[in-house]
């Protein structure tokens, strides 16, 4: 049985083997990935899956992989990659719509219904679409789209939920950036913007009543260590965990 994080290695080793194919690398080629996934998180473990099958694929590059956002702080990784300080990493569509807000339809609670509908449409003409707007527009290839997970709110303390209603007041971590925070704003919230490497401590002091991420997330970081109650919310099926590298490579 092929596990999911085989699949994402599997998926992106052929895609950066041909890419490399089309540039024409040379040997030594240095090809760092960032990532803010900790080392545990599935992602990681993907992603040195697939530095082991661009080694075994000896095609000149030299792959190294950085959890935790240890290269580069979470949210300047797509900079980095747009000025040639950074060859490959990971990136979602609340990312591209900082830079081209028309496509920050992908952000929307509640669009997707479950993860065959997200993977028709981003394997469909609306994701070649999007692939070629972010080539053209940003300079940045994605290699492939993935599924990281169906986000879903947590509580450091007991609170009943049924409507966004119930969740007036409370402040939710949620990652940087004006999508994002709007997205808290819709889930009834009062968004507080923190970097993944905060959360931990933010629960723990109380400086933030809850966040939201996928069921892996919470158990890879120890989220449960420092909250209590999670509402099966389902309001994002994470709609694109892109792998990228600039275009000038």
């Amino acid at each position: 049985m092929t596990t999911r994080r085989q699949f994402v290695a599997g998926t992106l080793a052929g895609s950066l083997v041909g890419l490399t194919g089309r540039a024409g690398a040379q040997a030594g080629t240095q090809i760092r990935i960032s990532t803010a996934a900790p080392p545990s998180d599935f992602l990681t473990k993907a992603l040195e899956e697939l530095k082991a099958d661009v080694e075994t694929a000896k095609v000149g590059l030299n792959v190294s992989v950085h959890p935790a956002s240890t290269l580069f702080k979470q949210g300047t990784e797509v900079p980095a990659l747009q000025r040639g300080n950074l060859e490959m990493s990971t990136m979602n569509t609340f990312e591209v719509a900082q830079q081209i807000p028309a496509l920050g339809l992908f952000n929307r609670g509640y669009l997707f219904n479950d993860y065959a509908h997200m993977r028709r449409v981003f394997d469909g003409p609306f994701g070649a679409a999007y692939r070629a707007a972010v080539a053209e527009k940003m300079g940045i290839e994605i290699l492939a789209t993935h599924y990281l997970g169906t986000r879903q709110v947590n509580l450091r303390q007991k609170r009943a939920v049924k409507t966004p209603a119930d969740l007036a007041g409370v402040k939710m971590r949620m990652p940087g950036g004006p999508e994002w925070l709007l997205l808290g704003r819709t889930l009834g919230v009062s968004p507080v913007p923190l970097g993944m490497p905060e959360i931990y401590l933010a629960l723990k002091t109380s400086t933030v009543d809850g966040q939201e991420n996928p069921l892996p997330t919470i158990m890879f970081k120890k989220f449960y260590e420092v909250q209590s109650h999670i509402m099966l919310t389902g309001h994002i099926t994470e709609s694109l965990l892109s792998f990228c590298c600039g275009n000038h490579y």
